[in-house]
């Protein structure tokens, strides 16, 4: 597990080489025999194939991990499967079945929380990972990417000025116009995007 841990790390720090050397050694370990310990290790490789753009790939990989997860029980590989599912979508293009992915991802989440004691449910759903995949669902909802920033360069609380931004139209691509009376609109969503 530690390996495997290891591996999703540098996966996530984009480390493509050194996670896939990490998952092959935890791979040879004799704990990766277990249907729980296998399902991490193919939503892993399927999270390093979506990174590397190997988008087929990485669906194989993640519905094998998917239904593994199921099989086994287990929540948190069947969650974060998932969500690699999603951003595996996005990169491809396909916004519903990202939404899809992203739904049942929470709704995992949602279940695994009532299951525990009252005291530890607001710390689970408080965890950063997992506030990261609602946070993405509300994103991808209001046509925005699951993950990432508003450009750096435009402070979005001062710049009000009434020309349109070209990056808009890839930030908010189901808000369709250029009207002035949108303007307001963009301005707005650019201030409270990524933020309830």
């Amino acid at each position: 597990p530690v390996l495997c841990t290891q591996a999703e790390v540098r996966l996530e720090q984009g480390a493509l080489d050194e996670a896939e050397a990490l998952l092959d050694r935890a791979a040879a370990l004799p704990a990766a025999q277990s249907d729980a310990f296998t399902a991490r290790l193919r939503s892993a490789w399927g999270g390093l194939a979506a990174a590397r753009g190997e988008h087929e790939k990485a669906q194989t990989r993640l519905e094998a991990a998917i239904r593994m997860a199921e099989q086994a029980g287990d929540n948190e590989t069947l969650w974060r499967a998932l969500a690699r599912q999603a951003d595996a979508h996005w990169a491809a293009g396909r916004r519903a079945e990202t939404l899809q992915a992203l739904a049942a991802a929470v709704e995992v989440t949602e279940r695994a929380a009532a299951a525990l004691p009252e005291p530890l449910e607001a710390v689970y759903r408080a965890a950063p990972a997992r506030q990261g995949v609602r946070d993405a669902l509300r994103r991808v909802r209001a046509g925005i990417a699951p993950r990432g920033r508003l450009a750096e360069d435009v402070d979005l609380r001062t710049r009000r000025d009434g020309a349109w931004r070209p990056a808009w139209a890839q930030r908010y691509p189901h808000i369709i116009g250029r009207a002035p009376a949108l303007l307001p609109v963009f301005n707005a969503l650019d201030r409270v995007s990524g933020s309830d």
